[in-house]
């Protein structure tokens, strides 16, 4: 199903809400298991959850940056590892002036499951731009130690006339729902009027579901339900071929594949959704479309987005 004009400027600008705000940024991200791979133990090195697992693959991959081979006699393997090495080295180059708390936050999610020389190097420069904001909610993403009074992330007001609010008011209530809460009413609100057919909104309260749920704080019951449905919207929405005309169309396409992944969804549309991100990565590594008057940090974001969900598909692969 194509975005209709008025579903792409309703993306845009929920996204423009989210970039408008230091203190809720768009973040194509999720923090790590609460509970580590069965038998698993996790450690920590230099800010990276390493999951270490009888019998399984080690995590984080770490990337081999000589990997190369023609398109025609690339395994799937490698073709994802030329593809996330590309990624890493466009991310690492782009210039720190233009970069947003966010960027950090999706860089240490897939440092998760790929790292390479390159991804630290983006990381570093990342933190450097997240650092200036030391009270940010979302520092908790890679310092579970990190707090914020409950005032910061659960005392906000849950429209009850249909309007919504800024989706990252929700996701903080989620990251800090074991010390602050995770109110009913910013359930209900996740699980209903926050959805907006698919977009960013819809995105944005299944990862605040998820996190929320990781964290202990949302009971089974009420979990599943909610879950199923936000999935079931987005796979809706999803294209089946993407011919994107803006780079928030990659964007949000890449949000929703991850997402769900993360959620646990097992359709053999994934593959597809994944195989799709592929081509159409730039041959400078990034993704996105050039149009007049585009921010340069949304091809950042796009990438970001595309490279997290990749890196979370090699995971599958590689298991």
């Amino acid at each position: 199903m194509r975005m209709t004009s008025l579903s792409k400027l309703a993306c845009l600008v929920v996204l423009l809400a989210i970039l408008g705000d230091a203190h809720a940024t768009p973040t194509p991200v999720l923090p790590p298991p609460s509970k580590p791979l069965a038998s698993g133990t996790v450690t920590q090195e230099g800010g990276t959850t390493i999951v270490a697992t009888p019998h399984l693959r080690r995590w984080p991959v770490q990337l081999d940056p000589a990997v190369q081979c023609a398109p025609a006699g690339c395994t799937q393997r490698e073709q994802l590892e030329m593809t996330l090495n590309r990624a890493a080295q466009w991310l690492a180059a782009f210039p720190e002036s233009e970069l947003r708390f966010d960027a950090a936050v999706g860089l240490n999610r897939i440092r998760q499951i790929v790292d390479s020389d390159a991804l630290r190097r983006a990381f570093e420069q990342a933190r450097v731009v997240a650092d200036r904001d030391a009270d940010h909610p979302q520092r908790r993403f890679w310092n579970p130690g990190f707090t914020v009074p409950a005032e910061q992330t659960s005392r906000w007001a849950v429209p009850t006339d249909g309007s919504r609010v800024n989706p990252n008011r929700v996701l903080d209530e989620a990251l800090h729902c074991a010390h602050n809460g995770w109110r009913r009413e910013t359930m209900q609100y996740a699980c209903g009027a926050m959805r907006d057919a698919g977009g960013y909104q819809t995105v944005h309260a299944l990862w605040a579901v998820d996190i929320a749920s990781r964290n202990g704080c949302v009971a089974a019951a009420d979990l599943t339900p909610c879950v199923a449905a936000l999935q079931a919207e987005l796979k809706q929405h999803q294209p089946s071929e993407l011919q994107p005309k803006a780079t928030l169309d990659i964007d949000l396409f890449a949000e929703r594949l991850l997402f769900l992944m993360l959620t646990g969804e097992a359709s053999p549309l994934v593959d597809h959704w994944a195989k799709t991100l592929l081509q159409l990565q730039a041959t400078d590594g990034s993704w996105g479309v050039a149009t007049d008057n585009e921010p340069p940090y949304y091809r950042y974001h796009a990438t970001n987005a595309a490279t997290w969900a990749l890196a979370e598909w090699f995971r599958r692969v590689e298991k």
